[in-house]
Formats: C-alpha cells, sequence, structure tokens
C-alpha cells in the first residue's frame, strides 16, 4: 500500500482570531484522536516524548488557545486530512518504564460558545420572543471572531427558550424545536469560527464500499474505503401522540390550548393537532401499528418571559407545538443508527450524508457472493479521526434521521442504485435463497399493485399495474386515463409539419422542414394592416432606427446615438465618446457641460500622518509629518532653497557610490553663487562614521576640519577670555585622544586636581620654535623624570615655603626646602634638607645652610643635634657629658680627651 500519511502538521492558533502562533511542519507526535458531533462542541487528543522539550514549552505556554493538526494525505493530491482541532485544556505526563509522555487534551471549538451568556434580551425581543432572524439574533452575542457562514431560509423562525442561557444552550434549543442542524463551517487547516445552519443534512458525494482489493480506492476524494459496519435497531422509544407541555407546575404548564393553526401554519399529512384538547398525533403511525402509544411530555425550558403578555404566550406556546411536532417525527418507527470504520480521502463532517455499498463474504468465496447496496442516505452524527499505526482511520456514527429535503435529481439516482441490489439474499423460509410456502403473507393486508382481487403468496403471482398488460410500443409514455381510474399508454403523434422519433431513452420531436414555418400557422406582416384581429405595430424607440425591407425582406434596427447624448457626451462615427475633461485646479466644482466635464478635489495644507492631495495654504505654507526624498544609489538626492527661482542652498544625499560597509550617499550643505551655481560645500557629514567636516570658509579666513585627516586645523576665536568650556559633572575626562582606535592619554580634573594620563607611554613637555621642538622634561610609564637643563625652585620668600616630594605609603620619605625658622633653633636664614618628615614633632633629618651641614632629630618637640660640622670644628652632641663606658657596644664615650668606642 502506498504510504499516504508521512508528517504530521501542528499548528497552535489564537482563540480570539485563530492567528496562527506555531507552526511545526513535522510534528514529532505519535497518536492523535479527534471528534466532531452534531449540535455539540467535539473533543480531541494527542501524544508525544516528554524529550521534545520546544513542544512541550510551546503547549504548555499557550494553554487556553487552540490547536490544529492535520495530515497531508500524498496519493489524493496532497489533500489536507484533519485529525483534531481543539482548545488546549488539560496536560497530564506519566513516566512508564522511564519513558514520559505527555497528553494534550481539550475541549472543540464551539465549547467557547458554553461560557458566553447571551443575556435576557437574546430571548425576549419585547414581542413575545426572537424575532424570524432569530439565528442571526443569537450569534450576535457570540464569543469574537464567531460568525453566521450559512443559514437555511427555513432557519428562520420564532424559537423560544428561557433567560439568561448560553449561546451554545440557545443554538440546541433552537435546533431542537426546529428539527434543523449546524455545526462548524471548517476543522481543518485553514480552520474557522463559522457556523454552519441548516434545515437539514447536506450530501458529503462520498460513497463507502467494502472492496474486493485493499487499494481499489487509494486517493479517490469520493470512494472511501469501509473497514467494518455496526447496524442497532432501536425500538425505543416509539410514540404515536403526545400532550405537550411548557414551563410551569401542574395544570399551569405551558401547553398549546391558546393557539391555533393560525399559528402554527397547516399540519404536515401524518399530524393531527387538537389544540383544544392539547393533543398531537401522528395519525399515520397509528393507523399503521393498530395501537396507540401516548405520553405526556415536558420541553420545561420553553417559557414566556412576561406570562402576563399574550403575544409572548403564544410564540412559547408556537415553540411547544413545533418541538412536539419534531418529536413524534424522530420517534415514528424503529430507528437505524450505523457505525462505520472507514478511510476516505476526504474531510467528512456532522450533518453530511454518505452512501453505504459493501459485499457479503460468506461460504469461503473471496470474491463475495452477494453484492448489498443499502443505498441509506445516512447522516453522520458523529466523526471520529485516529491515527495510529501508520494510518487515519474515520470512525463515522450514522443514523436514519435526520433525513434529506429530496430533490428529483437526487430520486433519479437512488432509483438507479436500487436497481443494482438484485441479488440481495431473502431469508425468509427455512433454506437459504427461497420463500417457504409456509411463510404466508396475510391475506387481509394482501399485496396489491394492480387493483384487482387480494393475494397472498402461497402460490406464484403475476405483478400487474391495473390497465397495463403489456410493455407498450415507440413513442409512448405511461399516463392515467381520462377518469384518473386507471392507467393507459398515451401515443405521442406527430402534427404537419412535425416529424416524432424514437430513440433509446428519449422521444425527439422536430419540424420537418428546418428555416420554414410550420403549416397552418400565420405570418406576421410589419406594418399597419386592418387584416390582423389583434395587429401590433413594430416601432422604433428613442436611440433606434428602424428600417422595414418589405415583404420577405429584413427589418433592420439600427443604433441612433445622437438621439440619446446628454451633457459630457459627444459623438464620433456613432459611437459615444466622452468629453474631453477641464483642467482641474484646487478651486474646480463640480459641472458637465456640453461636451466637457470638471471634479472637485479634496485637498490638505496639513494632512498629519494621513495619505492625501497636498495643496499649499495662501500664503504659500505646507505643513508634513515627513519629507522623502528616494532615488537610485549613486546619484544625488536633493532640497532646494530658492531666491526667486534661484537656488541658494541645497541640502544633498550625495552621489557616492554605495559600495558596502555603509558607504555613501554622504551629507551635504552646499552653498550656491548668485547664479545658482555651485559654489562652495559648507558641511559634510560621512554617513558611514557620522565625522562632520566644515571644508568651507570660517572666522579668521580658517577653515574648520573635524574628522580623519582634516585638511585644516581649528581656530577658535572669541572675544572675551573664555574660549572654551569643559564641563564633566561625573568627573570623567574632558579631553581623550585616541590613535588607531585605541586609547592614548586623557585630560580631566578631579578634587580641584588636575590629571593628565598617558595610557600607553609617557609624557613628554618641549619647547621650541619654527616647526622644530627639543624634550624639556620627560616622565616615563614607570614615573621616572628626566630633565633636560636645570630645575630651578623659587618660593616668595615667605616661611613655611618647601619642595616636598611624599610616599602615599609612608608617613615621611620627603626631599624638601625648608624655609622655617619657627621649627628651626639658632636663627637660620634658610637651609635645604633632607630626611623623614612625620609630622612637626617628629623628623629626621640632614640639613644643610650656608653655616653648617647638621643632623637632627626632633622626637616629641625636643630637638636634638647628634652631629654638627661648621667651618672650623664637628660636634658630636653624643659625647658631651659621656665619660665613661656606656656598656653598649658600639656607643661612643671619650675620657681624658680621647675617644673610645663601647665593645
Amino acid at each position: 500500500m502506498t504510504e499516504r500519511y508521512s508528517t504530521f502538521t501542528l499548528k497552535i492558533k489564537a482563540l480570539s482570531n485563530l492567528s496562527t502562533i506555531e507552526t511545526y511542519t513535522n510534528a514529532p507526535i505519535w497518536s492523535v484522536r479527534g471528534s466532531q458531533e452534531l449540535n455539540a462542541t467535539g473533543s480531541g487528543t494527542f501524544q508525544f516524548y516528554a524529550s521534545q522539550l520546544d513542544l512541550l514549552g510551546d503547549i504548555q505556554t499557550n494553554i487556553g488557545q487552540v490547536v490544529t493538526i492535520y495530515a497531508t494525505d500524498a496519493v489524493a493530491s496532497s489533500t489536507k486530512m484533519d485529525l483534531a482541532t481543539f482548545i488546549i485544556k488539560k496536560i497530564e505526563t506519566a513516566t512508564d518504564t522511564g519513558v514520559s509522555i505527555v497528553t494534550v487534551s481539550g475541549p472543540g471549538l464551539t465549547d467557547q460558545l458554553r461560557n458566553t451568556n447571551a443575556g435576557d434580551s437574546a430571548i425576549d425581543n419585547g414581542s413575545g420572543g426572537v424575532s424570524t432572524t432569530d439565528i442571526t439574533d443569537i450569534m450576535a452575542f457570540a464569543s469574537a471572531g464567531w460568525t453566521l457562514t450559512n443559514a437555511t431560509a427555513t432557519a428562520a423562525g420564532t424559537y423560544h427558550a428561557s433567560k439568561g442561557d448560553t449561546v451554545l444552550s440557545l443554538l440546541n434549543a433552537a435546533a431542537q424545536q426546529s428539527g434543523e442542524i449546524f455545526r462548524l463551517t471548517s476543522y481543518v487547516d485553514p480552520s474557522s469560527k463559522g457556523l454552519y445552519w441548516t434545515a437539514s443534512p447536506d450530501s458529503s458525494g462520498v460513497t463507502l464500499r467494502m472492496p474486493t482489493s485493499y487499494n481499489q480506492y487509494d486517493g479517490s476524494t469520493t470512494v472511501g474505503k469501509l473497514y467494518s459496519l455496526r447496524r442497532e435497531f432501536d425500538f425505543e422509544p416509539v410514540l404515536t401522540r403526545i400532550r405537550p407541555y411548557g414551563a410551569g407546575v401542574g395544570d399551569g404548564r405551558l401547553d398549546i390550548t391558546g393557539i391555533s393553526s393560525a399559528n402554527t401554519g397547516a399540519d404536515p399529512a401524518w399530524l393531527d393537532t387538537t389544540f383544544a384538547s392539547n393533543l398531537m398525533v401522528n395519525a399515520t403511525l397509528e393507523a399503521s401499528l393498530g395501537y396507540v402509544i401516548e405520553q405526556d411530555v415536558d420541553f420545561s425550558w420553553i417559557q414566556a418571559s412576561d406570562p402576563t403578555n399574550a403575544t409572548q404566550l403564544a410564540t412559547a406556546a408556537t415553540a411547544v407545538w413545533k418541538t412536539g411536532k419534531n418529536l413524534l417525527e424522530q420517534n415514528d418507527s424503529e430507528r437505524k443508527f450505523y457505525t462505520a470504520v472507514c478511510n476516505v480521502a476526504a474531510n467528512l463532517r456532522p450533518g453530511q450524508n454518505v452512501t453505504i455499498v459493501y459485499a457479503e463474504y460468506e461460504g469461503g468465496s473471496t470474491g463475495g457472493s452477494a453484492t448489498i447496496n443499502d443505498n441509506l442516505a445516512l447522516t453522520i452524527l458523529g466523526v471520529e479521526n485516529t491515527f495510529e499505526g501508520g494510518e487515519r482511520i474515520t470512525t463515522l456514527k450514522l443514523g436514519d434521521k435526520p433525513l434529506p429535503q429530496p430533490t428529483a435529481a437526487g430520486w433519479v439516482a437512488d432509483v438507479a442504485e436500487k436497481t443494482q441490489a438484485t441479488t440481495r439474499k431473502t431469508d425468509v423460509g427455512t433454506s437459504p435463497g427461497s420463500v417457504s410456502t409456509g411463510r404466508t403473507i396475510n391475506t387481509t393486508q394482501p399485496l396489491r399493485i394492480d387493483g384487482g382481487a387480494a393475494a397472498d403468496l402461497s402460490a406464484n403471482r403475476t405483478l400487474t399495474v391495473n390497465g397495463l398488460t403489456t410493455v407498450g410500443s415507440a413513442n409512448q409514455v405511461p399516463g392515467t386515463n381520462a377518469a384518473g381510474t386507471a392507467w393507459e399508454y398515451k401515443t405521442v403523434t406527430a402534427g404537419t409539419g412535425i416529424t416524432v422519433g424514437h430513440t433509446a431513452g428519449a422521444i425527439t420531436i422536430t419540424n420537418s422542414s428546418p428555416g420554414s414555418a410550420l403549416a397552418g400557422l400565420a405570418y406576421v406582416t410589419i406594418g399597419n394592416t386592418s387584416s390582423l384581429s389583434a395587429e401590433r405595430a413594430l416601432t422604433a424607440g428613442d436611440g433606434l432606427d428602424l428600417t422595414d425591407g418589405g415583404a420577405n425582406g429584413t427589418v433592420t434596427l439600427a443604433v441612433d446615438v445622437t438621439d440619446i447624448l446628454g451633457d459630457g457626451l459627444t459623438e464620433s462615427s456613432n459611437d459615444i465618446v466622452l468629453g474631453t475633461p477641464s483642467t482641474l485646479t484646487v478651486s474646480t466644482t463640480n459641472g458637465v457641460t456640453t461636451s466637457s466635464h470638471t471634479h472637485a478635489i479634496t485637498t490638505s495644507s496639513n494632512p498629519g500622518a494621513a495619505a492625501a492631495i497636498l495643496a499649499s495654504t495662501s500664503a504659500g505654507y505646507l505643513t508634513l509629518v515627513r519629507f522623502q526624498a528616494n532615488g537610485a544609489a549613486g546619484t544625488a538626492r536633493d532640497f532646494a532653497l530658492q531666491t526667486a527661482g534661484v537656488d541658494r542652498w541645497l541640502m544633498r544625499a550625495n552621489n557616492t557610490a554605495e559600495s558596502g560597509s555603509n558607504a555613501g550617499s554622504d551629507f551635504q550643505l552646499i552653498a550656491r553663487s548668485d547664479a545658482g551655481a555651485a559654489l562652495v560645500t559648507a558641511m559634510q557629514v560621512t554617513r558611514a562614521t557620522g565625522y562632520v567636516n566644515f571644508p568651507g570658509t570660517a572666522v579668521q579666513a580658517t577653515a574648520l576640519g573635524i574628522g580623519i585627516g582634516p585638511s585644516v586645523p581649528i581656530h577658535i576665536y572669541s572675544a572675551t577670555e573664555e574660549m572654551i568650556r569643559l564641563d564633566s559633572p561625573s568627573g570623567g575626562p574632558f579631553l581623550t585622544m585616541y590613535s588607531g582606535g585605541s586609547r592614548q592619554a586623557y585630560f580631566r580634573s578631579n578634587a580641584g586636581n588636575i590629571i593628565i594620563a598617558s595610557e600607553q607611554g609617557g609624557i613628554l613637555l618641549r619647547t621650541g620654535t619654527g616647526g622644530s621642538s627639543s624634550q624639556v622634561v620627560s616622565i616615563d610609564s614607570a614615573g621616572d623624570v628626566a630633565l633636560t637643563g636645570s630645575l630651578t625652585i623659587s618660593t616668595n620668600g615667605n616661611q613655611g615655603d618647601r619642595f616636598l616630594m611624599t610616599n602615599s605609603n609612608v608617613s615621611g620619605g620627603i626631599l624638601f626646602y625648608d624655609f622655617n625658622q619657627a621649627d628651626r633653633d639658632g636663627g637660620s636664614t634658610g637651609a635645604l634638607e633632607m630626611g623623614f618628615y612625620r609630622d612637626a614633632n617628629n623628623i629626621t633629618e640632614i640639613r644643610l645652610s650656608k653655616e653648617t651641614f647638621e643632623v637632627i632629630v626632633r622626637d616629641g618637640g625636643t630637638y636634638t643635634f647628634p652631629l654638627t660640622v661648621d667651618g672650623t670644628r664637628v660636634i658630636m652632641e653624643e659625647l658631651v657629658g659621656k665619660t665613661s663606658d656606656p656598656g653598649n657596644p658600639g656607643e661612643l664615650y671619650h675620657t681624658s680627651g680621647t675617644v673610645k668606642v663601647s665593645l
């Protein structure tokens, strides 16, 4: 067998408008089941492995939305075969033997209508119930996105149901009262939320057969394979008469005693209604059965919104009668139900009819000994599509009601189908294939076709039609006699000039002399003459010219357009020509002249974000949201500012080619001469980099160039002292210098300090003139300073001036020149000091003054001078008063004028 369904397509759609959210063209699912019910919601389910994380995530994210699953039939021209369409409501994950399986299920789309309350106004319109467009009225209360795509004429009844019902309840009530049906317009992609309402089932055009070859019907969209068929006969309940009641209690219940046939219309032939007795009888069924089955039936949902309103009571009572009529019609005899399992390349829907044809396999016969053609136009009550084991299986629940409305074409096809069922086996007697003489037909109910005497089947009988004993001859058709009491053959005869021909399946009547008049017919001569008792003169009206060709001639009618020309139209060679329109202006009005016409046009000078024909104001203004100049790459696009029609400035996207990497179409501001010729490009912005260049003339006759490789330096002139102000509230760099895309250095201010930082090397200070320079100071990246020339430190002569070099990690570590007489003894007038400065009271230093070289220690504010060298002597304070060995190795002392070292 050809592999028909190779992949699934799964789509997740928004419940509101069925727009697609996610699509899986090769969905990783392996079990699908979807059902559709007549006048119901249906349901669906599918399964996949939990390891499919993408699909699982999308399903969980979109719970409450709609999922549609279909397979593509590779045999039937890639037909989309629907499997399930339902609202994602339940997600279950089950783990068994180490495998996790996710099951997704939910109700059909019409379940959404179960949650939509139609409100009181959908039931009571102030005139006793819903109007004649009630189905439309009910659907007007449906959820967003729902439409009524079909409603038959008979669906426009005055149905009635209780207040506060949902839309789905009202639709079901209307269907029950009318005997009509509804379903979704479409399940398969693209799925819809359109409701199809009809008075009777429509034909699916599908015949289900039990084939002799498994592949016999692969790909057919009209013939399906019937795998199995189960028939059920339901003999209960059979009702022949009912007493119908609506809402209410006991004798106060609503019934049909207050209405008449003026409200309901005439009874059908099988029904006998006695309104005064609240009784409805299926008279035809009672005559056939010979007995009565009676029942009181409550339709409690049917009520009058206002029981005091006579119109509403009559409307509600009419609804009770209609519902009772449909109930009797549905229970007039045993009902037959079928369950058919099939495969067909067509999407079958509830409310459609299918035909069943199958072969009986018996006695070991492989081809089937009997072909049974029930020829049943069975109505589909439910559809279940499943996909398991690699094949799509459709299970149909079928019923013999509701019945279709027959048509002439359908009746002929029905008769043709029944003539094929000639080999059906009759199993009545004790032996198959025969009628036992012991089995008789009651002679009180004889088989009577010819109107003759009663007969039974105790002997062979010849069945005849009264009055027709032979087949008849050519050109004869059957009909009734003049008295209407018997059948007879009527012969089709030919009159003068007529030929009657007989062919298979047809009687043909033709003119014996084609092209000539039939014998006995009078000629009609155009013209006024008294020879005809009721003459008619043929005259030409406005716009026509008539020419009479005389006896046996030709009457000619010609169009004369000059008679029918109106304003705005002209004639040319007898053709109507539209006049040439006049020129339109903003002040043109609608008008038509003899040969022309004009139109008023609607314009705007300020349309906002909308399309409009533009016209300037009386002051010449146009106000637009956006101005767009479009052109091909490599061409200039300009916006011109003019004086007396001559260009003065152009804003341009230039014609530099767009060669990739955002190059080309650079912006320019171009000055034009008095004659409108190009003068100078005042500004240019490069599109790829955003760099701005000002190549034109600026202050001091010096151009301003900004960008890569400007041709001139920047010259800034100011009449005030402040020429450039850099403000960075965040403390960030005022100036950053780059080279080749890498930051080299920056300039910033922090807490009042000026910081110059080099990130790629050191800092060089150079001097020079005439384009040449020499290095003065160099600070490398390690912090080492190189000085070319002398270092001079000048003070203002005040005490306290000092030059400090401080190590931030040590409290001392200074090199300074200090002139602070208050902190020095001996009245020094200035000194160069080097040492460690912890604070003003703790200092260790070497001091060079113009008088002495000193080693000074200040500890806790007290000065000592361990060593002093002046012009004539060396003084070691440590030796003062130390005349004996202190006992500290290395310490000096003196005795008798000799300096010694303690050991």
